[in-house]
């Protein structure tokens, strides 16, 4: 039973972190895709083009973050402030090209489709970060008593004794 188990948690650590690896990298050309096309735009004011010009600096570090994914306590901490902090980096870029769009000289084509992208890639790490932090933070309490809870349904004591893994 507790094979099982821990066959679940990891296989669920794997799932998730192939969401998360492949989901940031989509995420990530994505946004180098049209932060360079708004770079290369003719008369892209500054309100526009400061925000792509960060963003993409944005999609380097999260293709960066990805070397802390491996679920370790430490890295996984490393990981996630670093994916929150560009969160906040995405709203506030997301927030410049939305009042950007209120200017005289502005391009609807470039600064919508780059501020939805970075919302959705925002919410798309928050949602990830949060299942990251609950698959790493399982105590080991918890794993135990998991353990110890599936094999008491079992008929045997003695497989009570044997599956439990500290």
């Amino acid at each position: 039973m507790t094979t099982t188990n821990s066959t679940t948690i990891s296989s669920q650590r794997a799932r998730l972190h192939a969401k998360v690896f492949y989901g940031q990298i989509f995420f990530t050309t994505c946004t180098f895709i049209l932060g360079a096309r708004a770079l290369f735009t003719r008369h892209i004011p500054f309100f526009a083009w400061l925000p792509a010009l960060l963003l993409l600096f944005d999609s380097v570090l999260a293709f960066a973050s990805l070397l802390y994914l491996d679920f370790n306590r430490q890295n996984t901490t490393s990981f996630l402030r670093l994916i929150l902090s560009l969160i906040v980096f995405r709203f506030g870029c997301s927030i410049i090209l939305i009042a950007e769009l209120f200017l005289p000289h502005s391009d609807p084509s470039v600064s919508i489709p780059l501020s939805v992208l970075a919302v959705i890639h925002s919410i798309f790490n928050l949602s990830s970060s949060i299942q990251i932090y609950h698959l790493t933070n399982i105590q080991p309490s918890e794993e135990i008593s998991i353990k110890m809870q599936n094999c008491a349904n079992s008929s045997s004591t003695n497989t009570l004794m044997t599956d439990v893994e500290f």
